[in-house]
Order: C-alpha cells, then sequence, then structure tokens
C-alpha cells in the first residue's frame, strides 16, 4: 500500500452522464447554477438583475404568446410579445418600461396564431419582419391596367403613286377585293368626227355622247382653233375615277362655236332619290301658270319679263299674268314684282335638257343632257327638275355652269358588268395620253388638199382600285375628246377587314405635287372614321395623330370612362396592311422589338413574341414625356419593359409578412411592408415567386438579400432591394435578379430555418441539411445552387445558432433531445457533426423551445417554455483546438417564458403565479451590476436583485421585524427572499437576512429602516463530485484505475472568491456529513472589509474507501463562490496482479 496524492486542477469540464471511471478530470456528476470559465475556474452563477414586472402596467404579458427580441444597439434593446390574438406589446430591456405600440392599419389579424412556432421574426436595423408559418400567401385581385382595344400605324416612309391600304377586322370573315389588273380605251369623239355635217361646228358634249356611234364629220376651219387639223384634242392626263365622281375637263376647245352662244353645261348637284319617272328639266325661269300656288322668291317667265313673288298665295284662274312693269302687282292672292328683262327674247332659242336616270331601278338623276344651248343669256339660267305627277321622286337639284370659266364639271357613272346598284367601284386611277399630227388630206382629183388630224391614244394603268368587276366600263373627258374606258382583266382577293377596309386615296402620281407625311395621315384618320362601323367607336375622339403615326382606340363592349375618355374592357380587333414597306401596324403584339416607332401614345404596351414559343415573350409600354404638372405627352419617349396587362402584379399584403419599426420617437408601429410589384413579364417569364400560394416558413438575411423559406423553395430578393422578389427583365437574367431555388430530396423537404457561414447558406428541413452556394464569385440566378449537406434530424420549433466559427442546432428525436455541432462546412464535401450532448445524453427533454448563444462569450443556454431548468454549454476554443466545452444547468425562481442574450447579457422571462418579470444575467460584469465593494468588485448573487428603500417607521420593536410594502415582481412565494446590504458605509456590509411575504408586505428580522438595501431571492449552486479514481495517462487518454484499491484521507478544495459555502460528504452505509465554511466575519475582523476572501483551500477530512464516497458542494449565500482545484490524498493498492 502506497500513499499518493493527485490534483484535478480545473473544474471547468462541466457535467458528464459518463460512468465516473470513463469522465476526464474536471467533469462532474451535477454542476447546478454555475459557469464555467476557463480562466476564473468554476463560479457561481451571476444573479438575476430585475429589469422590471411585464404584468403590472397597462399593457401587460399574456399568459401565451410568441417572444422576440430587438437588439438595436449597446444603450437600447427590446423584448416584444405576439400574443396569440396578434397584439404587440414590447418592453425596453434597460428599464422595463413599456413601449407604445402603434397598429393604426390594424394588421394584429396576420399575427393570430396557435403555438409559439408559427411566428418567426428577423431584425434588421430598425425593422423587425415576422412572417406567420401558417398563413398561405396569395397574389392581390390588383391587376396591370388593362388597355383598351387599341392600334398603332406608323408611317414608315412617304412614297408618290402609292395607296396606304389598312385592314382592320375582329373576325376571320373575308371580304372580297377586286383590283383593276388591265384596262381598254376607245375614242370614241374627237375633232375627227363631232361636228355637224352641215355648218362643220363642233356638237355640244352631250351631243357628242348622245351620238356615240354615229357617223359624225371632221371639224373644218369655221371650229377655229378646234379644227382637226389642228389636232385640238391632243393631250395627257391622270384620271382618278370612283362612281359617280365629280371630274372637270380642263382647257377645252371644243362646244358650240356660234358667235352669240354663251355656251355652258349643267352639272347635277344633288341626284336626289327614289324617282320612277323621268323628271323634267327647265332651263331658264318658269312660265307664269294660272291658278298655281307660289311661295316668296320664286320667279317666273311672262311677257318676256323676269317676276319675284313678293306675297304667297295663288295665281288668278283666268287671268294672264303680271304684264307691266313695277311692283306688288296683284295676281289674286299673290303679288309681283318686276326683276328685269327676259335673258332671251326668242323662245326657239330657250335652252333645253333631258335628265337620265341612273341605278339599275333609276333612283335617281345621274346626268342631265342638254339638247339646245340656247342662246342670248345674259347670266347663267336657273335649272329646275319637276317630278313627274304623281312621282314621290324628289330632292334633285342642277346648276348652269358657264362656258365661259374653260372648266367642264360632269360626273362619271361607272356601269356594272353583272348590274349591281350598290356600286363601290372607286379608286381606279390611269393616265391618258393622246398625241396628234396633222396629215395632208387630198380629194380624189387632186384639186383640195386639207389637213386632219391623226391620233394615237396610250394608256397606263397606275394603280388598280378597289370593287371593280371585269367589264365594267364608264366614260371621260379628255381635251374635249370622249373616250370609253372598260375594265378587262382583275385580280380577286379574300380580305379580313369587316371592321374597316381603308385605302385612301392613292398619293400623287405627279412629281410636281408635293406629298406629305401629314397629308397621308389625314387621309388614312379620314378613311378610318368614316368607314369605321357603327358601334366600334372609331371616331375622331379615339383616333388621334400622333408624331409619325395613328392611334386607333376601339370602345370595347361600348364601356367608356365618362372621366378621361379611357376604355375598359374586351371588344379587341386586328390591323393588318398590304403596304408593309409604307406603313407599320400592329395592335397588341410585334414580333421584333425594331417594330416599334419612336414615337406614340403614351402608356401604349405591346406583347414581343419574338417566336412561337411563349417563353421568350415581354412586354413594353410606351413611356412619353414628362410635362411640369406630372402627366406624360403623346408622341416623342422610348419604350420601357412592363408587365402583360391584367396579369396580377401585386401580393396580397394581408398574408405576407409585416414589419414593426421603430420610430425616430422611440415608439414603435406596425406596417405593412411596401413589397415591390411585378414590373415586367407575365405568367410564364415572369411567374410568381413560389412562396405564392404557400406559407413563409422563415425570414433570413444573405448576402444583401432577403431570404423566403417556403415549401421545398429558397426565394431571395434583389441584392440591396429587400422587397423586391421579382426579375428586373423578362429579356434575360440578370447578377442582381431575384432567386428561386428548390431543395431536392428524396425525402420531404420543407425548409424550416437557415444560418450563414462562409461558404453560403445552410439551410434546414427536418430530416435533412443542404447548402445554397455559388461557384462564382458573384450570387445571381444563374450560378446559385443548392447541394445536400447531411441529414440529421432538426427541431424546426428552434433556430439553428452559430458558435462562430461553426455552427449547431437541436433536433427532436427520441426521448431527449440532441445538440449537434457542425463544423468544415465548405461548398463541396460532408461537413463534420458531432453530437455534442453525447456526455449528457439524457440531461435534456425534449421539446426544447427557448436557445440563445453568446458567441463572445461562448455560451449556448436551452430550456423548454414553462420550466425552471435553463440548460447552459460553453465552449472556448484557441485556433483549432477547443480547450473547454462545459454542460451545465441553472434553476430559475419561477418559470421561464423566454430567453434571449443581447451583449453579452442573458435575458428571461420569469413567471410566478401568473405574472411575468424581465431579469437580466450579466455573463460579464457591466456598470449597473448591483455588486459589494472593497479592495475588489463582486457580484451580489441573488435573484430578482432590485434595490430597495426602506422608510422610517417601518420596524417594530416588540417583533424585532422591519415591515414594508412588497414590490412589483416579487410573487415566488416558495423560494427564499432575502434582504443583503451591500452599503459601504453601513455596520452590516455583506450580511444578509432572511425575509417572507407576508400579503402584499415584506417582513425581515431586524431593524432595516432607513436604509437602501439588497432585495432578491437565494438560489444554490451545486458540485456533485464523480468517484475518485487513481489516473493515469495511458495512449494520450486518461485512464481511471478501477480494480486498485484507494482509500481516501483527506480532500483539499482550493476556492477563489467565496463568502460561504458548505460540504457534504456522503458515504455509504454512514450518515452524510454537512460542514459550513465561511469567510470572516467583518466587524471581527476588518471593519467596513466584505467578508469575502479572494483565495482559500479548505481540507475536507473523509477516510474512506473512494467508492463509497460522495462529496457534494454547495453555496447558498448572496456571495460568490468559486472553486479552482481539488487535490485529494489516500493510499493506494494494485489488487491481485499487476498489469503489463
Amino acid at each position: 500500500m502506497a500513499s499518493i496524492t493527485q490534483t484535478i486542477s480545473q473544474y471547468n469540464g462541466g457535467i458528464s452522464q459518463q460512468p465516473d471511471e470513463k469522465k476526464l478530470p474536471g467533469q462532474v456528476v451535477e454542476a447546478k447554477n454555475v459557469l464555467p470559465d476557463i480562466t476564473k475556474g468554476l463560479l457561481k452563477r451571476p444573479g438575476g438583475k430585475l429589469i422590471g414586472s411585464l404584468s403590472d402596467g397597462a399593457k401587460n404579458s399574456e399568459t401565451n404568446g410568441r417572444w422576440f427580441s430587438y437588439y438595436r444597439d449597446e444603450d437600447e434593446q427590446y423584448v416584444g410579445q405576439i400574443s396569440r390574438d396578434g397584439t404587440v406589446k414590447i418592453w425596453r430591456c434597460s428599464d422595463g418600461a413599456e413601449m407604445d405600440v402603434q397598429d393604426p392599419d390594424n394588421l394584429s389579424s396576420y399575427l393570430i396564431h396557435t403555438e409559439d412556432e408559427q411566428l418567426q421574426t428577423l431584425t434588421l436595423n430598425d425593422f423587425t419582419y415576422v412572417t406567420n408559418r401558417n398563413q398561405a400567401t396569395a397574389m392581390a385581385a390588383t391587376v396591370e391596367t388593362v388597355r383598351p382595344p387599341e392600334a398603332f400605324i406608323q408611317l414608315k416612309k412617304v412614297a408618290y403613286a402609292s395607296q396606304y391600304s389598312v385592314n382592320l377586322f375582329d373576325t376571320t370573315d373575308t371580304q372580297t377585293v377586286s383590283t383593276v389588273t388591265r384596262i381598254e380605251v376607245e375614242r370614241l369623239a374627237s375633232s375627227n368626227n363631232y361636228c355637224t355635217d352641215t355648218g362643220k361646228n363642233m356638237r355640244l358634249h352631250s351631243t357628242r355622247k348622245n351620238q356615240i356611234g354615229l357617223t359624225g364629220t371632221a371639224c373644218d376651219d369655221s371650229c377655229g382653233a378646234g379644227r382637226d387639223g389642228f389636232a385640238p384634242n391632243v393631250g395627257t392626263k391622270i384620271f382618278a375615277i370612283s362612281d359617280n365622281v365629280d371630274l372637270v375637263d380642263d382647257n377645252l376647245v371644243g362646244g358650240d362655236v356660234s358667235s352669240d352662244a354663251a355656251g355652258g353645261s349643267i352639272v347635277v348637284t344633288n341626284d336626289g332619290q327614289t324617282y320612277d319617272a323621268v323628271p323634267t328639266v327647265v332651263i331658264g325661269r318658269p312660265a307664269w301658270k294660272a291658278d298655281s300656288k307660289y311661295e316668296v322668291g320664286d320667279q317666273i317667265l311672262n311677257n318676256n319679263n323676269i317676276y319675284t313673288c313678293a306675297t304667297a298665295g295663288t295665281s288668278d284662274e283666268t287671268g294672264s299674268g303680271p304684264q307691266t312693269q313695277g311692283a306688288n302687282i296683284a295676281d289674286d292672292t299673290v303679288r309681283w314684282n318686276y326683276t328685269s328683262n327676259a335673258e332671251i327674247t326668242d323662245a326657239t332659242n330657250v335652252a333645253k335638257a333631258t335628265a337620265v336616270l341612273g341605278g339599275v331601278s333609276g333612283r335617281n338623276v345621274s346626268r342631265i343632257d342638254v339638247t339646245n344651248i340656247g342662246r342670248n343669256y345674259t347670266s347663267p339660267p336657273a335649272v329646275t327638275i319637276v317630278a313627274a305627277a304623281g312621282d314621290t321622286g324628289k330632292n334633285a337639284t342642277a346648276e348652269f355652269r358657264d362656258r365661259t370659266t374653260t372648266d367642264y364639271h360632269y360626273k362619271v357613272q361607272v356601269y356594272k358588268s353583272n348590274g349591281d346598284d350598290n356600286n363601290d367601284a372607286e379608286n381606279l386611277y390611269f393616265r391618258l395620253t393622246t398625241t396628234g399630227q396633222s396629215v395632208p388630206d387630198t380629194n380624189t382629183d387632186g384639186s383640195i388638199t386639207t389637213y386632219q388630224a391623226r391620233y394615237t391614244t396610250t394608256h397606263d394603268l397606275l394603280y388598280g382600285g378597289e370593287g371593280w368587276n371585269k367589264g365594267d366600263y364608264f366614260y371621260v373627258w379628255l381635251k374635249d375628246a370622249y373616250y370609253k374606258i372598260t375594265v378587262k382583266a382583275v385580280s380577286i382577293a379574300e380580305v379580313q377587314a369587316n371592321l374597316g377596309l381603308i385605302r385612301p386615296i392613292p398619293t400623287s402620281f405627279d412629281t410636281k405635287t408635293t406629298v406629305t407625311a401629314e397629308s397621308i395621315l389625314a387621309d388614312i384618320r379620314s378613311q378610318i372614321i368614316s368607314d369605321g362601323p357603327i358601334g366600334n367607336n372609331f371616331t375622331g375622339s379615339r383616333t388621334e395623330i400622333i408624331g409619325n403615326g395613328i392611334y386607333i382606340k376601339r370602345n370595347p363592349n361600348g364601356t367608356i370612362s365618362s372621366s378621361d375618355n379611357t376604355v375598359v374592357g374586351s371588344n379587341p380587333f386586328q390591323i393588318n396592311t398590304p403596304v408593309n414597306d409604307l406603313l407599320n401596324v400592329f395592335t397588341d403584339s410585334v414580333n421584333d422589338i425594331a417594330d416599334l416607332p419612336n414615337q406614340c401614345k403614351h402608356g401604349y404596351v405591346v406583347r414581343v413574341a419574338n417566336s412561337e414559343a411563349d417563353e421568350d415573350d415581354y412586354y413594353v409600354k410606351f413611356i412619353g414625356k414628362l410635362k411640369a404638372d406630372g402627366t406624360y405627352l403623346d408622341g416623342e419617349g422610348v419604350w420601357e419593359e412592363c408587365p402583360k396587362p391584367g396579369v396580377r402584379t401585386e401580393f396580397d399584403p394581408s398574408t405576407m409578412p409585416i414589419q414593426i419599426v421603430r420610430q425616430a420617437d422611440g415608439t414603435f408601429k406596425i406596417e405593412q411592408v411596401p413589397w415591390e410589384k411585378r414590373l415586367v413579364g407575365d405568367e410564364v417569364t415572369v411567374p410568381e415567386p413560389s412562396f405564392i400560394g404557400k406559407a413563409i416558413n422563415k425570414l433570413l438575411f444573405f448576402r444583401n438579400r432577403l431570404v423566403m423559406l417556403s415549401d421545398e423553395n429558397v426565394i431571395m430578393s434583389q441584392p440591396g432591394e429587400f422587397f423586391n422578389f421579382w426579375p428586373k427583365s423578362a429579356i434575360t437574367y440578370t447578377a442582381t435578379d431575384n432567386i428561386d431555388l428548390s431543395c431536392s430530396s428524396e425525402y420531404p423537404a420543407i425548409v424550416y430555418d437557415g444560418l450563414q457561414v462562409n461558404s453560403g447558406l445552410v439551410l434546414f428541413t427536418k430530416n435533412q441539411q443542404f447548402m445554397l452556394t455559388t461557384d462564382s464569385d458573384v450570387l445571381s440566378p444563374l450560378t446559385a445552387k443548392i447541394n445536400a449537406l447531411s441529414s440529421y434530424n432538426f427541431n424546426f420549433k428552434t433556430n439553428p445558432i452559430s458558435l462562430g466559427t461553426t455552427i449547431a442546432f437541436l433536433d427532436n428525436a427520441g426521448k431527449h433531445s440532441r445538440f449537434w455541432e457542425m463544423s468544415k462546412v465548405f461548398r463541396e464535401g460532408e461537413p463534420d457533426v458531432v453530437d455534442q450532448t453525447k456526455l449528457v445524453s439524457e440531461l435534456f427533454d425534449t421539446d426544447i423551445t427557448e436557445i440563445s448563444n453568446s458567441r463572445e462569450n461562448g455560451t449556448v443556454f436551452f430550456s423548454k417554455k414553462d420550466s425552471s431548468t435553463l440548460y447552459g454549454f460553453r465552449y472556448f476554443n484557441a485556433s483549432a483546438q477547443r480547450l473547454q466545452q462545459s454542460w451545465f444547468t441553472w434553476e430559475t425562481v419561477g418559470t421561464i417564458q423566454y430567453h434571449t442574450i443581447l451583449d453579452d447579457a442573458l435575458y428571461i422571462v420569469i413567471r410566478n403565479n401568473g405574472k411575468d418579470t424581465l431579469q437580466k444575467y450579466s455573463i460579464k460584469l457591466y456598470s449597473d451590476s448591483i455588486t459589494v465593494v472593497n479592495d475588489a468588485t463582486y457580484r451580489i448573487h441573488l435573484d430578482s436583485i432590485s434595490s430597495v428603500t426602506i422608510a422610517n417607521g417601518t420596524y417594530d420593536e416588540e417583533t424585532n421585524k422591519t415591515t414594508f410594502p412588497k414590490p412589483n415582481g416579487y410573487e415566488n412565494t416558495t423560494a427564499e427572499l432575502c434582504l443583503f446590504d451591500n452599503n459601504t458605509d453601513s455596520d452590516f456590509i455583506g450580511k444578509y437576512n432572511k425575509a417572507s411575504i407576508v400579503g402584499s408586505n415584506i417582513e425581515v428580522p431586524g431593524n432595516w429602516e432607513d436604509k437602501t438595501v439588497i432585495l432578491g431571492y437565494l438560489f444554490d449552486m451545486q458540485i456533485k463530485f464523480p468517484t475518485i479514481y487513481v489516473t493515469k495517462v495511458e495512449n494520450e487518454n486518461m485512464q481511471a484505475d478501477t480494480n486498485a484499491s484507494l482509500i481516501i484521507h483527506r480532500v483539499k478544495l482550493n476556492f477563489g472568491s467565496y463568502g460561504t459555502y458548505s460540504t457534504t460528504i456522503d458515504r455509504l452505509g454512514k450518515p452524510s456529513y454537512t460542514e459550513i465554511w465561511e469567510a470572516p466575519v467583518a466587524d471581527q475582523y476588518l471593519l467596513s472589509n466584505v467578508a469575502i476572501d479572494d483565495e482559500v483551500t479548505k481540507t475536507i477530512p473523509t477516510y474512506e474507501r473512494n467508492k463509497n464516497l460522495s462529496i457534494t458542494l454547495k453555496s447558498t449565500h448572496p456571495s460568490p463562490a468559486t472553486l479552482y482545484s481539488m487535490a485529494w490524498e489516500g493510499d493506494y493498492t494494485s489488487k491481485f496482479y499487476n498489469r503489463v
């Protein structure tokens, strides 16, 4: 047998639930209310400072609710609670003051929850974001403004001899458009054949037409400039023919050459309607008639005089009418005024004419043929069209146009080959050119030689027009010659144009005439307005010229806003053009961005199709120039990407996370987060974020992006734009676009939480861990990826934590929770994952819900809600080596509702008798910590510490007790309450008395009146040492000799700062022995010295076999207690054989 001694140099190993012989030196069986410190030893845990009661104010905490914390800076921290009904309450950590929380928009409904873990918070600066795991997100009903049915016509170039054609339609129905491709020209009358047989005078135009087919005579010298030898009918002209068009034959040389003939023609100015019989044409004033009604202003011819009716009435039945000159000439009831002499005196020279009815059924006056031009008119005679008796025809009018104007107006009637009365032939353009030369003509005996014209007529078809059929014909005049034009061939096309077949007059075929963009656009617009069918609202107010184009807006289903004349709804139409080289037309889509004009209607939206696939479509909106009043101009501007009209653009804010914002005045306000809306694309090119329709499990912050975890997806905002979860463009990806990825796994991979590490973002599902990372320096939609990392259970009711260079998380599988630490987390490869609860595998209960950590102090705390036990884990790393990892427990005076570490202080919400208090446990000593001071500063180890000033008159000499009102926050009636005097001017320095709660008062023995003292609850520091074995180092491992015989003579405990403590020796079969150790009392040694020693070694005699011995160290006093090390002495004998 040998007498030996061994020293255990430190007790920072914490609790180990391994067998004692497996424990490492420094590990213990129990470490309650301690704080292992690698520098200072095993310390009594700090006491809890009572910050304030959370249940004795205007806004009290609720029994159930989600707690959260907010760290602003070292001087300002808060804890808050969101009650089950969504009410938010916040208290300041420095003094427990209730903060003013405003909810002006009544957003508490989003915060309603039934379990604490349903609400998750993220604090960034002064903003705390709250998401509800039980609330599915949704898009709001708000949609991008639906544009009216609209189209734009862009003029690409100005061209001569071109028709700018457009087709408007909204059905697949087609209509036939026929265009002339060949015409035939026949010269019917010229100076060769239209003079009279006798007199050789030119026949009138009307006579020439009526004598078509008859043999005429060449005009001789008596016709002057119109003689045949002069070839008077030479000329060229471009004709624009539509049915019933009014033309002019310029620079005539024909007509009657009588020297006294004024000459002229009669032109129909209104063709009237519904004539059944040919009406009478009266040229000049009508003759007076007996027994006839006259109106004021009517004129008559009587006795070669012209009279004007002055008084309406009926003429004499038997008289001869007015005869004399004068005024107010009586004619029965009519009164006449003499006007002038008659235009002619010879009735045989009165001009005469006949009407010709047009149309198949003869319903209108198509033209008037003059049969006798008359003589000696002093002014153009009146022309009157009188319907036949009993005829219902009406309204046709005509006028005499004087030949002296050298103009000849006439109407062209197109005769349809199919006899169609609805004549829509129009816009036929051709050029007629007649050349001629005088050739000699000698009679048969050679005695007389005259000259006659030899004409040659050519034609050019310039534009084929619309509505023509093969065989249609019409007549035209050219320099007094008469031609028949016959359509010989047409081309037929089927065109969709039920809303408008827009065929404006082609631009000039003569380069001498200026063609402008303004005139082209005006013609197109005029056609659209006139041709648009009734009800489709292609009206002037909705068809406007903008820059070099025309904007067309159609009334959708007749719904028009009265405020701004905008249209809403759906009544779409389409537009196309057969002249794509001249016009660019589009409605709501184009194939190429290059097809868009640089001038357009502000707000016009177009889909750029690119290809047949929908995946590459995108939308652009035209933005005009901004005016000073904030409105925009039509015209010049730019095209910017925009959303598809009608697509949902905004999140429903009632389903999205909200924010609690600290205001500048220190109050808090609950607000909607200003989520950005979709600015580009549609449902295919820019789909809704994958969190829509699902709940958001967690909000995180990573790489300057706000991250949402929803179902299996990780959705990241644009960097720096935390509320923008939409891409910037539907055309291409950019490095700053949002990111939306999913975790793929054979198991359900619903992501609940995440934690940033150097190489990426570690994601946590219930059964697996993933890494969101990138192989590039830039995290973008094209470089981001998610890799499977490990497969460990995760308690989604808690949050993973960072331990500085490693991360850790809890699981909730089985009977006891486990605490996993993950290190070497790289982009590729598997990390190292260690179960840090292996040594204390039965220490943790399941359903741990609260976890908080301080990386700076290397301390992590865990607890269950409504439990009074706080589990602690302390670690210390030096470079890559871990020098300390210790488990310990704290017991609180009351049940734990919540805890968090803010600025090196542990804040715990503790409940007693239904009331909550906020307590602060300073892991490091603070300037505001309540201490006792002499040559050194020492903590006071009480819970619910507060400073109390006891007034005079509270001491009762008979009972020797001091009674004073119980402050708020002291509701526990089972824990030991005490008063402690830390006043350096007091004779009771370091002294304390136990107190008791009596009703609403506190009673304490002795006279404590007129003193400011410390009030708090006592708690026990307790360390239970393991069985002592002789240990040796073998192969770098500590090996305990369990087979040897060891008798422990004594144990020496080396203490640091301490006031009082007790040791209890439990020996098998013997009574327990407890000894209390106290530092020297102040008034017995050094007056005004604190009753605390800085360092001492105490010897505990044992004289017991090691396996029968158990030692427990306990300290209840408010003074410190610090264990440095332990040494033991005893007799050691190896049993039986020496081991080799």
